[in-house]
């Protein structure tokens, strides 16, 4: 595992973007999946402005490797969670990403039950 991992992704995600400055869809399955402990924030841009390729992942196969934020108050939760419901995400993904994948990424022991109603 690597301890400083905002640094190095930061770096990655730079080189990433020179070489496939066209194809940005790439970036996140070879971050995401390419190694077991890289996982990606959704909080930079509103739901409403994900790239299709991004939430094509978010629903297949980087659903495992997306954390829920929301780059608050430029967006607050209530509008990212309205803008998510319109994204067509399934039930278990939802779960996944705003609660199931951080409980596992931060290895939280007794996490608080969060009612799911929206």
């Amino acid at each position: 595992m690597i301890p400083a991992i905002d640094a190095v992704v930061n770096l990655w995600t730079h080189d990433i973007v020179q070489a496939l400055p066209k194809h940005m869809a790439t970036w996140y399955k070879h971050m995401g999946l390419g190694h077991p402990n890289v996982y990606l924030g959704c909080h930079a841009h509103a739901p409403k402005y994900w790239k299709p390729e991004f939430v094509h992942y978010l629903k297949t196969r980087g659903k495992d490797k997306v954390i829920f934020g929301t780059d608050w108050p430029v967006i607050d939760c209530a509008r990212a969670r309205r803008e998510i419901a319109e994204l067509g995400l399934s039930p278990e993904g939802e779960r996944k990403l705003y609660r199931e994948n951080v409980i596992r990424v931060y290895k939280l022991s007794d996490p608080v039950d969060v009612p799911t109603e929206k």
